[in-house]
């Protein structure tokens, strides 16, 4: 990859250490995938087949990348791409893709009107699960001013049919 943001990770201990970057494989083809963030902070996807080969790239954001996995079959790559650390009302995104082309399938907001996630939200306290009907998303975010846990640590936890990307829970 190329050079870390070094500029954006002044709070983050060493400086070139703070650059995210997420792989996948397909449990069921050949295709494996790497998302990460470019050096101007765009969110990059590289397609690989079986051998290895880029097959496709394509750039699917400017916000920060926090998880990427196939779906059971094969057929369709989810991506969770981040409003940015510190940003105000830029929620995080599920995006789905539709394999070998990339097209996006759909784009669907990840909110809570209790948690903002992208206030705060510690690298790696994203957990996304995926299965042919639904994607779950578990992460950690601070507690919105008005409710109860304001100021603090707070979870959410959202479940979205996979085919429509509604929100289910």
């Amino acid at each position: 990859l190329p050079a870390a943001i070094s500029a954006a990770c002044g709070g983050f201990g060493i400086k070139t250490s703070c650059r995210h970057g997420f792989y996948a494989a397909s449990p069921s083809t050949d295709w494996h995938a790497l998302l990460y963030n470019d050096a101007s902070g765009k969110a990059l996807l590289v397609l690989f087949d079986g051998e290895d080969a880029v097959a496709q790239s394509k750039e699917i954001g400017a916000e920060e990348v926090r998880g990427l996995q196939f779906d059971p079959s094969g057929t369709h790559l989810v991506a969770l791409i981040s409003g940015g650390t510190n940003i105000q009302n830029s929620p995080s995104f599920f995006v789905k893709l539709r394999m070998p082309s990339l097209d996006e399938v759909w784009r669907m907001p990840v909110e809570s009107p209790m948690v903002g996630m992208e206030k705060w939200t510690p690298d790696n306290s994203d957990a996304i699960a995926i299965s042919e009907e639904r994607y779950v998303l578990h992460s950690a975010g601070v507690c919105r001013e008005g409710e109860w846990c304001a100021g603090h640590q707070g979870d959410i936890l959202q479940v979205l049919n996979s085919t429509t990307g509604e929100r289910l829970q």
